[in-house]
C-alpha cells in the first residue's frame, strides 16, 4: 500500500491561526487605545491644574472677598495653557470626548463673596473621568461630585487620597455622562 498523504497546512488550519493573531491583534490594539485615552485626559488635567495655578497667581493681589467675581474663560485667556486656548469655544473649553469644561467663581465657605473658582467637568466617558479626577483632586481645595451636586468627595482639609470608592462614586457611568468639580 501506498500512502499518499501530503505534507503541509490545510486551508481551515491557516484560517484558524490567522483568525486567532486577529483576535490578539485586536486586543492589543484595544488595550493601547484605552491607555492613550487615559494619558490624553491626565495631560488635559495636568493642564487645567497648571491654568488653575496661574489664576491664583494673577488674582493674588486682589481682596479675598471678591478675589475671582466675573472669572470666565474670556477674561481669564492669557492665564490659560495654551493647547487648552485653542480647544475654548464660547464659554466652553470643549476636550476630544465632547466633553466640556466651564469655569466660574464659588465660594467655598458657603458664605458671600468669590473667594474662589472651580472648574466643571461634565459629559466624561468613566476612564477619562478617573484619569483627570485623580490628577486635579490633590490640589484643589475640595471636589464635587456631578455638575451641580454639592457632595464633596474630597476636601484639602482632610488630605485623604481619593478611594476607589471616592472615584466610583463620581465616574460611575460607562457612557460619556460623568461630571465633576473641581474649586480652587
Amino acid at each position: 500500500m501506498k500512502n499518499n498523504k501530503e505534507q503541509g497546512f490545510t486551508i481551515i488550519e491557516i484560517s484558524i491561526v490567522l483568525a486567532i493573531m486577529a483576535v490578539l491583534v485586536a486586543g492589543i490594539w484595544s488595550a493601547l487605545a484605552g491607555k492613550n485615552d487615559s494619558a490624553r485626559a491626565e495631560s488635559f488635567a495636568d493642564e487645567l491644574v497648571q491654568t488653575a495655578a496661574n489664576l491664583q497667581q494673577r488674582h493674588s493681589t486682589q481682596p479675598a472677598a471678591s478675589r475671582y467675581t466675573g472669572i470666565t474663560l474670556a477674561n481669564t485667556t492669557p492665564a490659560i495653557t495654551e493647547s487648552l486656548r485653542n480647544s475654548i469655544s464660547g464659554t466652553t473649553i470643549v476636550l476630544e470626548w465632547g466633553a466640556t469644561v466651564t469655569l466660574g467663581p464659588t465660594s467655598i465657605t458657603g458664605g458671600s463673596g468669590n473667594t474662589n473658582f472651580m472648574f466643571t467637568l461634565s459629559g466624561l466617558p468613566r476612564a477619562q473621568c478617573e484619569a483627570m479626577l485623580n490628577v486635579m483632586a490633590q490640589p484643589a481645595f475640595t471636589v464635587l461630585s456631578g455638575a451641580t451636586g454639592t457632595t464633596s468627595v474630597r476636601s484639602r482639609s482632610t488630605n485623604d487620597p481619593l478611594s476607589v470608592a471616592d472615584i466610583g462614586s463620581v465616574c460611575s457611568a460607562d457612557s460619556a455622562t460623568n461630571a465633576f468639580r473641581a474649586v480652587y
